[in-house]
């Protein structure tokens, strides 16, 4: 199916459900982590508590407290992994049998698993490439998208470019 058709049967999917009584959000069930994540958690709370007044802080007093600060930030770094690392888990196990109950188990489980792991890593090197834009280039990028009316349209990207084969193109004579 094409993306333009998918977003379209996806928006009629959408409106048809506007009425359900769904509330909330998805959460992960605190019965689900082991008593190490729950630590982790419980400190990433501590922290989150704590004020954050860095900017008020000398230099000596930040030199001072550096470890601690990089500490909780290695807390927080880790918390987050766990609760991405969960989120995949459970979209990788679930969206496969959902989407392909028709095919084979094995086979669809890896090409999906394939695309998904592929759409990571592209994700990973945009987010990359997006912190290097100036407020400038994201304004003007922005006005493009407003212009062109682009924000509400979907489309599938080209395969097998990306930044590393730009440089291999660029230093080749």
């Amino acid at each position: 199916m094409k993306p333009d058709k998918m977003d379209e049967r996806l928006k009629r999917l959408a409106e048809s459900m506007e009425d359900l009584p769904i509330e909330g959000t998805t959460r992960i069930a605190w019965s689900c982590l082991t008593e190490r994540e729950k630590m982790l958690y419980d400190k990433t709370e501590l922290i989150a508590k704590k004020p954050l007044h860095h900017s008020k802080l000398s230099d000596g007093e930040l030199l001072a407290r550096a470890d601690e600060i990089f500490e909780d930030c290695q807390l927080l770094a880790k918390w987050h992994e766990l609760y991405l690392r969960r989120i995949v888990d459970v979209f990788v196990t679930a969206f496969p049998g959902l989407s392909a109950f028709d095919l084979d188990d094995d086979v669809a489980e890896w090409y999906f698993k394939l695309h998904f792991h592929n759409f990571l890593q592209d994700w990973i090197e945009v987010v990359g490439n997006l912190r290097r834009w100036k407020k400038k280039d994201v304004e003007e990028w922005r006005k493009d998208m407003d212009e062109s009316g682009m924000w509400n349209k979907v489309f599938r990207l080209p395969r097998g470019w990306s930044e590393k084969d730009k440089r291999k193109a660029a230093t080749k004579p």
